[in-house]
This record gives structure tokens, sequence and C-alpha cells, in this order.
């Protein structure tokens, strides 16, 4: 064993080449029981299935039997250093386990120093069955990458894995192909692990097999791994550029003013509108406005991105224009200005026509924003084209009720269908209404079983909720007051404050509401309130949120939440305490299509811009058990909720635009007809 050790040390002191991350059964990045200093790439979705026997639940008694167990983990590379995941883990008669887990790679590079992480195993679970806080490092040597670490077993099993000194090598033995040998403290495995080539896929999806041997046990098991990013690179591909001299930018927009002071010509304005006519914009206006192009549309046909309307607007006013040098683009929502955007076309143009770090410079530091533009001078071309109003719109999308780990089952569903119709009747205000199906669950919500009566009102079709909202806007202000049928049974109001800066840094949100059952023969009042914060880190698309209230079921507490934008697609983690304490987290994507056809006379069929789905499970409770409480920090949310109709998922602002220029371009190459 001293030869095994000193090899691993020493083999940290050499040169390195880069070799993949794998999740291993134990919920971290490793080899097969032990994890080594590496983390989940940035942006990347890590998902793990394996039948792998945790002999530490039976403390290493191998003449007590074990039938059979099931590990399932997924997890993200949140930032290029951290990685966080959870595990599930089925063993009939020792464990049903729902944990957290998180990794965090020391951030340096050095060709002779080794890599070294830290983490953190079943963090802060109320029943710990995995816990353990390590320290490892590794160092690739070659096709070679061998790691060492020391651990601490803070399990409530008194676990003598990784408590003490680790360590494994693996070998990539070929491209698609690696060897892994490991002690982890207190068994050794070793494993063979094949993977799919890179060029399989084209979006970079990758699947991994891992056959793994115990030695110090003959039990063999095996891993399945599947790789998926949650975001695809821009198609920009930016030429060598030499940096250019402020004396010559200077000069040349010297020449362009000279050259550009005109007033818009009428053919440039209704060449821009029947564009947009044609590309399925509504509340379209298009005029002049101190010798710079205005424009005004609502997006109601591009449903990921608000960015992907103002590429092909954008689009539209490079290859319309003339003599032009200006442009004022205002955005609407239910006929709501919610952001206006202006710029030099010039600049705008070398952008689109000629992408280089550059242009993508001198365009971001161009562009000015503001959330209220007054339009008296503005001499518009004709009256508004496509009217929003009285246009039916249907949003189809499924529900998603699971518990996940519970005292009485791994995994149960409940699976149905949401109708949401809505329809804007004048400027910011909006009927809607919602209704679901239930379609197919899992035994646990039959009548008669344990989860048949605490979601007995989702057990039936029903209406959900039928609201009239209003929405005021002034300057950075938004507020929404709606009133009518929620949560099915109840009757009442919700008001919604927003106030959010035009660079999006900050934001504040207030709601307050109050609910009355209408079916209850005893009094059920409900009054809740949420107040909170929530700041903008642009260049990772990063919210961190604060808040605290009260919550639907009268109980009060606080929340922290860190949620991340990669693409489209919005990763959160959350810690919530009230009653209890919950640990979650939530993934939004849309589930629709990233260009829907125009509305037509009829109406529009989309399906949900954010679809959401998540876990939590509780990390503190007063009894210091983990007990299923489903109905804890709940807050209800509208339909239309302002920042996800009205501000793009809280995305509409300067800082989030300037720091995604190239997504603008890429769909307006997308989409360009």
């Amino acid at each position: 064993m001293r030869v095994f050790y000193s090899t691993l040390f020493f083999s940290t002191l050499l040169f390195s080449e880069n070799m993949s991350s794998s999740l291993t059964s134990q919920g971290f990045t490793g080899l097969i029981n032990t994890p080594n200093a590496q983390v989940i790439k940035e942006g990347d979705a890590l998902f793990h299935y394996s039948n792998s026997k945790d002999n530490h639940l039976r403390n290493y008694n191998y003449d007590e039997r074990m039938e059979k167990q099931e590990n399932f983990v997924g997890g993200i590379g949140f930032f290029s250093s951290l990685e966080l995941t959870g595990k599930l883990v089925e063993s009939k008669g020792h464990a049903r386990d729902l944990s957290g887990n998180i990794k965090y790679l020391l951030p340096y590079k050095n060709k002779y120093l080794p890599n070294i992480a830290f983490g953190w195993q079943d963090l802060g679970s109320a029943a710990n069955f995995y816990g353990n806080r390590y320290i490892v490092m590794d160092k690739e040597v070659g096709f070679v990458r061998a790691s060492i670490g020391y651990g601490d077993s803070v399990n409530a099993l008194g676990s003598p894995r990784m408590n003490g000194i680790f360590g494994g090598v693996e070998a990539n033995i070929m491209d698609v192909a690696s060897f892994m040998v490991e002690h982890d403290g207190k068994e050794n495995h070793l494993g063979v692990r094949i993977k799919t080539p890179e060029d399989w896929f084209s979006s970079k999806i990758g699947l991994e097999a891992t056959i793994a041997q115990n030695l110090t046990e003959p039990e063999t098991s095996f891993f399945l791994n599947l790789k998926v990013p949650l975001f695809s690179n821009s198609k920009i591909n930016y030429k060598d550029t030499t940096p250019i001299s402020k004396d010559i930018i200077s000069l040349e927009k010297t020449k362009i003013a000279k050259k550009r002071t005109v007033k818009p010509s009428t053919h440039s304005l209704s060449q821009i509108q029947k564009r947009l006519i044609s590309i399925g914009f509504e509340n379209i206006q298009v005029g002049s406005y101190n010798k710079s192009i205005y424009i005004k549309v609502e997006n109601t046909i591009f449903d990921h991105n608000e960015l992907d309307a103002l590429g092909s607007i954008m689009g539209t006013i490079i290859n319309s224009v003339g003599d032009e040098n200006h442009y004022i683009i205002t955005l609407l929502k239910n006929n709501i200005q919610t952001l206006t955007i202006s710029g030099n076309i010039d600049i705008l143009n070398n952008f689109f026509t000629n992408p280089t770090i550059d242009s993508e410079h001198e365009l971001k530091n161009n562009l000015r924003f503001t959330r209220t533009f007054n339009e008296k001078n503005v001499l518009f071309l004709t009256e508004k084209k496509r009217d929003s109003r009285f246009v039916l719109r249907l949003e189809l999308s499924p529900t998603l009720t699971t518990t996940v780990g519970t005292e009485v089952g791994v995994f149960d569903y409940l699976v149905g269908l949401r109708a949401h119709a809505y329809m804007n009747l004048a400027d910011g205000l909006t009927l809607s209404s919602s209704y679901e199906i239930p379609m197919f669950n899992s035994q646990n919500f039959d009548d008669g079983y344990i989860f048949a009566e605490t979601y007995k009102d989702r057990l039936d079709s029903r209406f959900v909720d039928t609201l009239l909202n209003q929405t005021l806007h002034y300057e950075s202000i938004l507020n929404t007051t709606s009133i009518g049928q929620f949560q099915s049974d109840y009757i009442g109001l919700l008001n919604h404050f927003n106030f959010t800066t035009v660079s999006g840094e900050h934001g504040f949100n207030f709601k307050v509401g109050r609910f009355k059952n209408q079916k209850s023969k005893i009094d059920d009042t409900r009054d809740i309130y949420m107040g909170s914060y929530r700041y903008f880190y642009a260049p990772l698309n990063l919210f961190t949120e604060l808040s605290y209230g009260q919550y639907w079921n009268q109980d009060r507490g606080a929340m922290i939440e860190m949620k991340r934008f990669f693409g489209d697609t919005a990763v959160s983690f959350y810690i919530k305490d009230t009653v209890k304490t919950y640990a979650g987290f939530e993934v939004s994507i849309p589930l629709t299509l990233r260009k829907l056809p125009k509305a037509s006379p009829f109406g529009q069929i989309k399906g949900k811009q954010a679809f959401s789905y998540g876990i939590r499970t509780v990390v503190r409770s007063p009894d210091n058990a983990n007990y299923l409480n489903s109905v804890g920090g709940v807050f209800p949310k509208n339909n239309l909720e302002l920042e996800e109709v009205y501000l793009n998922r809280d995305r509409l602002s300067a800082s989030y635009i300037q720091n995604n220029l190239k997504r603008i371009r890429d769909s307006y190459i997308i989409f360009k007809e």
C-alpha cells in the first residue's frame, strides 16, 4: 500500500494533458467510488445511473445480504470551478435517501502543480447517510491521471469510506476508453469506462458506460452517464483583428456624421414597416424622430427570448435604410413600453456584417437604453398595424407534480395538461384563465393512498384561475393588479410591484394578496406578502435574490436563491427557511418553438416559454428528521408574472443585452429570409 500511495503522490508533480470528467455513484465527479480534482464543465448537465451496492450502508458486514441498490445522480457545472449535484439512493432494507453535494476546484492552472478541489457530500442533510468532507488533488501525465485525497466521514453510520487517505489512477488506453483503479479507504475497485466519440452528436451530447469490479468483495456493477450541454455556443467566430486606433474611430465617426444628416425617407420607413408586418410583429408603428428611424413593435412570435426579436428588427433596419444614420426601437408588451434601445446604424451594420471583437465592443458602447420614451415629437408613417387587442392566445404545457425519495416511494408523479388562455383587452389589461386536466399518475396518488388527500385538488379537471390583470407602467416601475379566482377555490386579489433599473443590475419586488375560500364551511382566508431584492451579474448571466414574506399556508420565512441562465435554460439553487429549512433546485426551459407562426384572426397557439421543474429536500427540522412536508414555503404564481411576461424572464435590460450581442446577431442570421 505504501508503494501505491507513493506512486500517486509523485505523479502529481508531472506535466499534464486534459482528460474528461465523469460522475460516480457517490454523487461527485471522479473515478468509481472516489473523487478527483475535476468538476463538471461549466454549462454542462450530467446524469448518472448505477446499480453499485454501497457496502457502507451495511457497515461492511458482507454476511448481511443486500438484494439491490440503485443510484440516480444529476449535476451541473454551475461555474467554471463549481459543481452542484443531487443524489437519490434506493437500497431496499437499508436506505432511501435524497442528498446534495458540492465540489469546488481552486481556479488556477499550473503545469507543474496539481489541481486541488474541496468537497462536501450529503451537505446539511437532516438524515445523514453519506456525510463526508474531503480535499483531493490530481495531476495528469500524458494519458494517465492520478488522484490522492483525505476525507473526514461525518455521516450517521460512521463509515470508514474516505475517512482518511484515498486515491486512484485513471489511464486513457484509447480515445474512447479508459482504465481505472482506486482505493476508497476501505475497499479496492477497478473499472473500464467506454464513451462515445465526440463527433457522434452535433450538439455535444455524450454517453459513457462503466463496468466496475469490487476487489474486496467479488461484486460487479454497471454505470451509465449522460452529458447534455445546456446551451450552444454562438455561431460567430471572431477573426483575428488589430485594435483600431482611437483617432481612426473618431475620423470615421466624423465622416459618418457629415454623410448622414438627412431626415429618414418615407420609402425607407415604408420598407421597414412592410417587413415587420411580414415577419409577424404586432402593434407596429414606424416613424421619424429628429432624423432618426423610430420603430415601435410588440413581439409575439419569437418565444424564447426578446433578443431574437431584436435581431430580426435590427436586421430589418440595416437591410432597408438609405442615408439614415440613427435608429430607436421601443419594445412593447400588451402595448406597454418595456424598453427602448437606440444607436448608430453604421456601427450596428458593421457588427452584423463584420463581427469582430472590436465591432462588438463599439456596438456595446454605442447602445443607449431607457424604460420610457416620449413619443410626442415622433412623426408616424401610419396608424398602428396588427393590433394585439382581442387576439385569443392559447398556451399548452404539461403539469408535473412529483415526490422524490420519500418514505413511501422512490419517485411518485402526477402528470397533466394545462391550457392557459389569455387576451389583451386594452393597454396592459389582460383577461386570462387556466384549466388543468390530470392524465396519469403513480399509485400513491390514487384514491386511498397517501398523496390522494394532499393533492386532491389536482386529481380532478379544474379551472385553476380566472383573472383580470391590469399592468401599469411608469419609468422603471411596473405594477400588476390581478383580481378573480385563484388556486381553484379562492377569490381574491394579488398585487405585484416591480422596480428594475434600466441596467438590470438591481431589481425590487413586492407582492401582497388576500384570498378567501368560497367552498369552505369554515373561515379560510389567506393573507400573503413577499418582498425581495435581486442583483444581476451580467458577465455570468447570474441572479442572486434575497426574499422574505408570508407564504400561502401562512408560514413565514426567508429565502436566498442563485439563478443562472445558460442560453434560455435557467438553473437555480436555493435555501428556504420557514417552519423547516429546505434546500432545492429548479430548472426552467422553453417548451415552445423558438419562432412561432404569426397570429391569425382566430388566435395563436403556443407552448410555455418557461416550463419549470424542481426538487427540494429538508436539511433542518425541529424534530431533526427528514419526513415529507410538501406544503411549507409555497407562494402562488400568476401565469402573467411581471418578470416573465414583461421583462423577458427578468432579462430585458441594458447589461443583459450588451453582454449577449452575439445572440442578437445569431438570431438575425438564423431567421433572415
